[in-house]
């Protein structure tokens, strides 16, 4: 996670329902670069954790080897964005650090239809596995966003912040296994392409052998992180107790997945 440094505010993006604003900032090796700049409301962050959800899957999908683009936090004072939005919309936003995401002209938005046949299978079926780990109900979902970029070579994950809902306010302890059958599966993005294949029985083996070898330990530091800036996220031990769950119950999420794609 790195903290960036505003040059300039460039414009609206179009689209999204945190409002993003495209950005130019230096990163920490010094180089000047155009983020998309998310701004979610005080609500948002109070109820949902949106800026640490957005790090959080971010760094635990490079832990499967899918890309996301360069990511950092700034912060700076919303008045700003007067410019953009009035002082009633301003008054909402949260006020503490804001998720960018590196602006990547060179990608153009999933299509299923056209991008799967530029797509590894181990791409596929690693992210279909991966959206599930994390309930992920904003690839396709009931917005028909797939929220991903694409060239000739790689897929970009973008677009965390409604992932992970059992960390969010409140002291009930968390029915994992409901949350994962309760998935709605029938609208991701690939679930179709999945069902359509004829080998099934070794598909997702990949993805849970590195599931299985997962360092989790390795979380603290970046929830730590989080701490520094102030980054809300809820309980450390809540996020921890899925990350065990999840790891000891491999088996069931495999079978799990094998069977929703029959």
């Amino acid at each position: 996670m790195q903290e960036l440094k505003l040059v300039s505010i460039d414009g609206q993006a179009e689209g999204g329902s945190s409002k993003p604003l495209f950005i130019t900032a230096i990163n920490e090796k010094g180089e000047a670069k155009q983020y998309v700049m998310k701004l979610f409301k005080f609500d948002n962050i109070e109820q949902n954790y949106s800026v640490a959800k957005e790090i959080f899957v971010n760094e635990l999908a490079r832990e499967f080897e899918l890309s996301v683009p360069e990511y950092g936090i700034i912060k700076f004072n919303n008045n700003l964005l007067e410019e953009y939005f009035s002082k009633e919309e301003i008054q909402k936003l949260d006020n503490g650090y804001k998720f960018c995401s590196e602006f990547m002209p060179q990608y153009i938005i999933f299509n299923p239809l056209i991008s799967l046949s530029f797509i590894k299978d181990y791409d596929i079926e690693n992210l279909f596995c991966f959206d599930h780990l994390v309930i992920n109900v904003d690839r396709g979902g009931f917005r028909d966003k797939p929220n991903l970029l694409i060239n000739d070579t790689e897929i970009l994950l973008i677009d965390h912040e409604l992932t992970l809902p059992f960390i969010n306010n409140g002291d009930e302890v968390p029915n994992y296994f409901n949350y994962i059958r309760n998935y709605q599966y029938q609208n991701h993005i690939l679930t179709k392409h999945l069902k359509s294949l004829k080998q099934k029985k070794n598909l997702f083996d990949e993805f849970f052998e590195t599931l299985r070898y997962l360092n989790i330990n390795k979380f603290n530091d970046l929830l730590d992180e989080l701490d520094k800036y102030q980054i809300q996220y809820g309980n450390r031990d809540k996020i921890f107790a899925y990350l065990h769950w999840i790891k000891n119950n491999i088996r069931f999420l495999n079978i799990h997945l094998i069977s929703i794609i029959k």
